[in-house]
């Protein structure tokens, strides 16, 4: 799980929606398409990760977007 300590890291630019293709990590690590590139993604907090989902971007930390569930 990724703590959120660094708030610099929630740009603008890195939000949005994703869709999951790859789960790498069950509930925490996965692939996604967002805004027509390939990223690896963590999740903020736990949730069950599903191909073709949709996520929400929140942020970004080195090569890795931040998620999480439109509904938390």
């Amino acid at each position: 799980m990724y703590v959120l300590e660094n708030r610099d890291r929630l740009r603008p630019s890195y939000s949005g929606e994703a869709t999951i293709y790859e789960v790498i990590r069950e509930n925490q690590r996965c692939r996604v398409m967002f805004k027509g590139v390939a990223w690896r993604a963590e999740a903020v907090v736990p949730f069950s990760i599903n191909l073709g989902d949709f996520v929400e971007v929140i942020g970004r930390d080195g090569s890795f977007l931040l998620i999480k569930t439109f509904s938390t």
